[in-house]
């Protein structure tokens, strides 16, 4: 468990990362093998955002940003690392809460 801790940002949540690697669930091997097929009309009218983390940023979802505006994504930015729900929980929670908000009925 040391070893997850230390290549996390943020050691000074110990507890936290403690708490919850302990409610971490195992998923299905299908989760990771099998294909989702979704029907591209009825995926495209769903409303969808993407949040980004900005500091630090990583340059492998560099090409993330672009790619969602692209496709319709609006995109909205929180500093902090790409942990966020972790390091900015309430931040997170607000922002999540307003996308959701806005989303037509």
């Amino acid at each position: 468990m040391d070893d997850l801790v230390e290549t996390l940002w943020f050691e000074d949540l110990r507890d936290v990362v403690l708490a919850l690697h302990s409610h971490a669930g195992v998923f299905p091997l299908r989760c990771c093998t099998d294909p989702t097929v979704f029907d591209e009309t009825a995926l495209q009218a769903v409303p969808r955002s993407y949040v980004q983390h900005t500091d630090p940023p990583l340059a492998s979802l560099e090409l993330s940003v672009p790619r969602a505006t692209s496709d319709g994504c609006a995109v909205h930015h929180v500093a902090c690392g790409h942990d966020m729900m972790i390091e900015r929980p309430q931040e997170v929670a607000q922002l999540l809460r307003a996308i959701g908000h806005s989303a037509p009925d």
